[in-house]
């Protein structure tokens, strides 16, 4: 997915998992950002954003972080995936109190401290924590654990079909019905087993058929945003949703920008909390754009392309969709900018 990223947070307990860590933390994984900042001897600290996203009056003053406990809390809240390097138990006691579901929950990992197991624990499919499990075990050299049977029988399971193809799901118990078809080596029928419906009618899934007929709904939305760097999280998501209706946020595909974005730890968060992939494009990706888009000559001479958020959008929306149009050209505020763009006639592979 072109320059797609995840926030990712660690724990350790142990010196040589503390060791494990940094060495994760300072090879690095493609796509992978690790948004804790870590000392040796210390507890996590974290950076200024997340604790200002989450702040209460209780916490006014503290400039560390709180107990394993609160760590999990928050990483759920925000939906950043949590790496464990430790006995898989701490980790199961920990989350337990704050899974939902495989559609919300965030993707959970357990490495031991040789770095030889790389255990995928909690939302393999929708969260990625296959996916990463299998990254991080093949830049260390070990093995990835995954368990889920679709994975274990090398078929590609629906929900993440639906995920590569920017779809949601609107009736999650009839995972398991398609699910256990694919298992059984028997064919899949879209219209019979699954259908992909209109986004607007994804609240309404009954009326498409009986329960156990998986309907996937498309996503036709895409949003595009540039901002200063270091801008603050609570205030590009105040602008984002000033300038899109709550209602639509679910029916967004993807938040795009230019790639010198890419790590922009306030578009990043913002994604993780709404569960939409943040996806970057090239200077050279966003120029050969067609069109006519709004553009700045101070952008321009910046980062050498004059438009961003509305050529990022635009260019996600050509290769998902056969048309597109603007809902919300560009608009700008305090170093910000924001474009919306409706996909018409999406392509599914």
């Amino acid at each position: 997915m072109y320059g797609s990223t995840r926030l990712i947070s660690i724990k350790a307990f142990t010196p040589e998992g503390i060791k494990l860590r940094d060495r994760i933390i300072e090879e690095g994984v493609d796509g992978l950002i690790f948004c804790d900042i870590f000392k040796h001897g210390e507890k996590v600290r974290k950076l200024p954003l997340i604790i200002e996203e989450n702040k209460t009056e209780s916490d006014h003053g503290r400039n560390v972080a709180s107990p394993l406990g609160e760590w999990v809390r928050e990483c759920f809240a925000n939906h950043i995936g949590m790496i464990f390097i430790g006995a898989a138990a701490i980790a199961v006691r920990q989350i337990a109190p704050h899974i939902i579901g495989k559609l919300v929950d965030s993707p959970v990992i357990v490495i031991d401290e040789k770095g030889e197991y790389v255990i995928s624990l909690l939302s393999g499919h929708v969260g990625g924590a296959n996916e990463i499990s299998q990254k991080i075990a093949d830049m260390l050299g070990g093995q990835a654990v995954i368990t889920t049977a679709t994975d274990v029988q090398k078929k590609k399971s629906i929900d993440v079909y639906a995920k590569e193809n920017y779809l949601g799901i609107a009736n999650k118990d009839a995972i398991k019905t398609v699910s256990m078809k694919m298992l059984k080596d028997e064919p899949v029928v879209k219209g019979e087993d699954y259908d992909i419906i209109p986004f607007e009618d994804y609240k309404t899934p009954r009326v498409y058929g009986p329960e156990e007929k998986l309907l996937l709904y498309e996503k036709p939305y895409i949003i595009g945003v540039g901002c200063r760097k270091d801008i603050k999280a609570s205030r590009l998501d105040r602008f984002i949703r000033e300038n899109i209706d709550a209602d639509l946020i679910k029916g967004v595909a993807a938040i795009t920008s230019i790639d010198i974005k890419r790590e922009e730890l306030a578009i990043n968060l913002w994604a993780e909390q709404n569960m939409i992939p943040f996806i970057t494009y090239t200077k050279d990706e966003l120029l050969g754009v067609p069109g006519e888009f709004t553009e700045s000559v101070f952008v321009e001479e910046t980062v050498g392309v004059g438009s961003v958020c509305e050529r990022s959008a635009a260019l996600f929306a050509s290769g998902r969709s056969e048309d597109y149009e603007f809902v919300t050209r560009k608009v700008s505020e305090s170093g910000m900018t924001f474009a919306l763009v409706r996909m018409n006639n999406l392509k599914h592979e």
